[in-house]
């Protein structure tokens, strides 16, 4: 499905949307890679609890990770999505943590 989304990205219709990819958040690492395969504007998510694990320091049960209150989780989230090799725009959405591909 991916090179269908990464098809529709480049010669999409006007208004079409492209589906939000799948994302691997095995690791910061992996994130990155898994982000700098999105076309600029292009949209992909993982799991709330991957992004936990990956940028928070709160516990597994604690439902307030990476949310307002979760300021350190939130500095490294960011700090993550400003690197220029694969900068990007995160939200908060749904349980997932949705990124946007910035153009470099």
């Amino acid at each position: 499905m991916e090179w269908w989304n990464r098809f529709f990205a480049l010669f999409g219709g006007a208004g079409q949307e492209v589906e939000p990819m799948r994302l691997n958040a095995s690791s910061e690492t992996v994130l990155a890679d898994s982000l700098r395969r999105l076309m600029p504007g292009q949209r992909g998510w993982i799991m709330i609890e991957e992004a936990r694990r990956l940028f928070s320091s709160l516990d597994e049960d604690d439902n307030q990770a990476l949310a307002e209150l979760d300021h350190e989780g939130l500095r490294k989230l960011g700090k993550f999505a400003a690197d220029s090799s694969h900068r990007s725009t995160p939200l908060r959405e749904g349980g997932r943590v949705f990124f946007t591909r910035k153009a470099n």
